[in-house]
């Protein structure tokens, strides 16, 4: 076998393995945009984030549009966004049992 041969045949050898690693990597691609983009109907990065003080004892955050799943729920009236809520250390005050 010629150098010239022995390095075509190199070349070829390298490019076919290459070829394989960047298929892979673009299927591996697919797949993770695939996955962020079903991520992304979990999570709506516009909803506002409410911090809420139930009875004074409880602390914690939730997305308005958590709040506002159940059409008709008390928790949707109020957090519709056509009523004002008391506040207390600018979280939204519950007089509830905590």
């Amino acid at each position: 076998m010629k150098n010239h041969e022995f390095l075509d045949k190199y070349y070829l050898d390298m490019q076919a393995k290459l070829n394989a690693k960047q298929d892979a990597i673009l299927a591996e691609r697919e797949a993770w945009e695939k996955e962020k983009d079903e991520m992304k109907k979990l999570v709506n990065l516009d909803s506002e984030v409410i911090p809420i003080n139930v009875g004074g004892t409880h602390h914690m955050m939730t997305e308005r549009d958590v709040l506002r799943l159940v059409p008709d729920s008390s928790l949707y009236v109020m957090f519709n966004g056509l009523n004002e809520l008391k506040k207390v250390n600018d979280e939204v005050f519950l007089d509830r049992d905590g």
